[in-house]
């Protein structure tokens, strides 16, 4: 009897030996967990290892109502039951406690979803901590119409591995310039956000942003807004390439206002591939709505302008742009086709590529299909005098004219400005040149080896 009595106590003794030590290890874990967290507070990583996607179930739909997780898309979506500001945070709450409980599972797929949703819900703000624990590379944020607040840190950790942020249809969302600097100011830290969509938000006015800020956006959307002017030093992102502008009501661009200025290498001036792209299409664009050099570029621009007012296309401005490769589209406006300040766009801008055949350096595509260097020749002042002195007989065709124009005063009509227009002779010729030092450095060096080997032949 004592036998058994004793082995009952050893078997109860073990079984709270453990029990103790499953407790110990879950402390251990957690105090783990906490630590490693409390050194990723401290770093920037990049998302590849934030925001590993796994491939695990969706958490449990009890622990997620009334928010519902899609596994094929790996994304969390959340809608129109979602009425208080702490109830979606209690939903996306820090998955320390299902880990508490040793839903490990649930806790790995918990930092890793590719996109999370929030549409046609009554929020009126996001407070601190929203997403909880969860990163995501796509927040998605529509169609809230009450949703006028993001407070500051509502993007704690998911900040450090978003790399795409839309906000549409929201439309008091930047209502006041307190929200709108706010809102700014917080996701202009988010180091890896790539691509930054604002549509159908009231945005008025873009605000000054601070130094650093969105050093890795590459892709700026802005549509659909009462935005109006565009000030100076508005746009200068590092790494910006693609900036939408288009369906607003902008009416000015102040001087510096887009400076697209990443400094990549652009010497292969023949490779007719666009490298940044603004649109300014569908705005309230006139000829006047341009202060002094409004674009910066270093290197190869789409500018898009079409479906504006612009009656005239300044010299001034645009003619600067023509340093690299353009394309500038300006179809539906109200140009004034035969306006002696539009002859410049006659302007011939070609050098010869590396098989000696004409590379033009500008696309200009405008209704004004018609526009003629005769009309220019004999109406306008600036090239009037110019023609009267050809003493041509008044018989003369209209072709016949500009040919002898064009032949007597050939850079009225070709770009010649060697700031405007970078052609590579001087490299062709050095590569040349240098081609052929390596070809006798060749010969020099074939000759020496013959020699060498020459007399153990003998």
């Amino acid at each position: 009897m004592s036998f058994i009595q004793k082995n009952s106590n050893d078997r109860r003794m073990v079984s709270s030996k453990r029990i103790r030590l499953k407790h110990s290890l879950d402390r251990l874990l957690l105090i783990l967990l906490l630590l490693i967290d409390s050194l990723l507070e401290q770093q920037s990583f990049p998302p590849q290892l934030l925001a590993i996607r796994y491939d695990g179930n969706c958490p449990e739909e009890e622990t997620l109502f009334p928010c519902d997780c899609d596994l094929n898309s790996h994304s969390i979506r959340c809608g129109s039951s979602i009425t208080n500001p702490l109830d979606l945070r209690f939903i996306l709450q820090d998955s320390f406690q299902v880990f508490w409980n040793s839903r490990i599972s649930t806790l790995k797929n918990a930092f890793s979803y590719e996109i999370f949703k929030l549409e046609n819900s009554s929020l009126n703000k996001l407070v601190p901590k929203t997403f909880g624990s969860y990163r995501f590379r796509t927040i998605i944020i529509r169609n809230n119409y009450y949703l006028s607040e993001i407070e500051s840190n509502a993007f704690h950790e998911t900040d450090r591995s978003l790399e795409t942020l839309e906000f549409e249809s929201n439309l008091n969302l930047f209502s006041t310039n307190h929200s709108i600097s706010s809102i700014f100011k917080t996701i202009g830290t988010f180091l890896n956000l790539i691509e930054l969509t604002i549509n159908k938000c009231g945005l008025q006015f873009l605000p000054r942003l601070e130094q650093g800020a969105f050093k890795n956006l590459k892709r700026f959307f802005i549509n659909n807004n009462p935005l109006k002017t565009i000030a100076s030093n508005t746009f200068q992102l590092p790494a910006l390439r693609v900036l939408d502008l288009s369906h607003n009501r902008i009416s000015s661009i102040e001087s510096d206002a887009i400076q697209m200025l990443i400094g990549p290498d652009c010497l292969d001036q023949f490779q007719h591939e666009v490298f940044y792209f603004i649109d300014l299409s569908h705005n309230d664009l006139g000829a006047d709505s341009f202060q002094t050099r409004p674009f910066q570029s270093d290197c190869s621009l789409e500018l898009k302008l079409n479906n504006n007012s612009i009656n005239v296309v300044e010299e001034r401005i645009f003619r600067p742009l023509f340093y690299f490769y353009t394309k500038l589209i300006l179809y539906q406006n109200k140009l004034s086709c035969n306006d002696c300040r539009m002859a410049w766009l006659l302007k011939e801008r070609f050098c010869y590529d590396y098989n000696q055949t004409i590379q033009y350096y500008s696309i200009i595509q405008s209704d004004c299909d018609s526009l003629h260097r005769y009309y220019f020749i004999t109406e306008c002042e600036k090239f009037r005098e110019k023609f009267q002195s050809l003493s041509l007989p008044s018989t003369s065709s209209s072709i016949a004219i500009v040919d002898e124009y064009s032949r007597r005063f050939p850079y009225d009509f070709i770009e010649n400005d060697p700031n405007l227009l970078k052609c590579p002779n001087e490299n062709l010729s050095s590569s040349s040149k240098g081609m052929e030092q390596i070809s006798i450095l060749i010969l020099i060096l074939s000759s020496l080896w013959i020699l060498i080997a020459l007399p153990s032949s003998i």
